[in-house]
């Protein structure tokens, strides 16, 4: 599947805010620069975790068992100690302890590494957004904490995410199941417990129904069946079968008539119509007629999509390059993943904007 290839280590694209970018050899992860040369020789280990890009000047990496923060020099800033470890946002990393069983603790760290509460939310809880996490406590209902670690929203949700553009995504009442986009990470079901019991007795679970909040915690929006973060002023939203896009104000701007929709990125949104992907502009205009089997985003002005291979196009939907990729990742700061040759030979390589290879490696070597 398109998602599976990019979320893997070898083949993933950097969501930094330093332009550094992994490469790996023999197991072992290092990083280039964007002019591909090597600052940081590989010795972190290989993983497929989220973890690894770096964001407000660390990344987690994991030497053995344990995860810990670099700076943009290699050097350790906070020791490995932990069972996994989520990048920094607002100052504060979600982290788990534990070692070879469950994991004991879950819980924030300042750049000390110290934990900035004796709170132990499940491993569902989310990263800091806009100065508010979103947290699910034992009792399986999730609050919105400050980075101070106070009670900013108090417990009533169902299911919380995080804030984009002042407004979160919710779900207010559980006994529901939750169903996003595969690619995009699925969400659980609001409700495992009530989940299970209905199960069992062979009722089928009703569709969960999405609000968005706005920092006070009261509900602006309401009355989806699923919804989508808001990016560049939109977001994915459908209150029945087909997807559309809504302004803050609850706008159906563009109205619903999509299969699947992805955020707007540059100006576009990439839109699913017959199970082929194309692309609009924020007025719902085509831009590019929907022919792929699969895309992601425009970024650095590039847009990667899928039919057999992958490739580049430009926002006139006009093929980069000359030649397609068998994995690809999206560009940032202008870089691309590529392989080099088949997906499995282990010969990957970062091109620039004009399709020149600017550093290539064999990931056995």
């Amino acid at each position: 599947m398109f998602c599976d290839s990019v979320r893997m280590i070898w083949a993933k694209a950097p969501r930094s805010d330093v332009p550094l970018f992994r490469v790996t050899r023999n197991g072992k992860v290092g990083y280039i620069d964007a002019t591909g040369r090597l600052v940081i020789p590989p010795r972190f280990d290989l993983t497929l975790n989220e973890g690894g890009d770096f964001f407000e000047g660390v990344a987690s990496v994991k030497v053995g068992r344990k995860w810990g923060y670099v700076n943009s020099s290699g050097a350790f800033v906070i020791r490995p100690a932990f069972a996994w470890a989520e990048p920094f946002s607002d100052g504060r990393a979600l982290v788990g302890v534990g070692a070879g069983g469950p994991i004991r603790r879950v819980g924030f760290i300042g750049k000390d590494g110290r934990f900035i509460s004796e709170r132990n939310p499940s491993s569902l809880t989310q990263s800091f957004s806009e100065g508010f996490a979103a947290v699910e406590f034992e009792d399986r209902q999730w609050a919105y904490i400050d980075t101070s670690d106070k009670i900013a929203l108090p417990q009533r949700f169902a299911w919380a995410r995080r804030f984009s553009e002042g407004l979160a995504r919710v779900i207010e009442h559980g006994g529901c199941e939750v169903q996003e986009d595969m690619c995009h990470w699925m969400d659980v079901p609001a409700d495992p417990l009530d989940r299970t019991t209905q199960a069992e007795s062979g009722k089928p679970l009703p569709a969960c129904r999405f609000s968005f909040i706005d920092k006070s915690g009261a509900a602006v929006l309401t009355g989806f069946e699923n919804t989508q973060d808001f990016s560049e002023g939109l977001a994915g939203a459908r209150r029945s079968k087909l997807w559309g896009f809504i302004a803050p104000d609850g706008a159906q701007v563009i109205p619903e008539r999509f299969e699947a929709v992805k955020p707007f990125h540059e100006g576009l949104a990439a839109v699913q119509l017959d199970g082929k992907w194309g692309f609009i502009d924020r007025a719902g205009a085509m831009i590019i007629k929907p022919q792929f089997t699969n895309v992601e985003g425009f970024s650095d002005g590039i847009g990667l999509v899928q039919d057999e291979d992958y490739m580049f196009i430009d926002k006139t939907g006009k093929q980069l390059f000359g030649r397609t990729f068998s994995l690809a990742t999206p560009f940032a700061f202008g870089l691309a993943h590529v392989a080099l040759e088949g997906r499995f030979d282990q010969r990957w390589g970062y091109i620039n904007r004009e399709g020149a290879v600017v550093y290539k490696y064999n990931g056995r070597e």
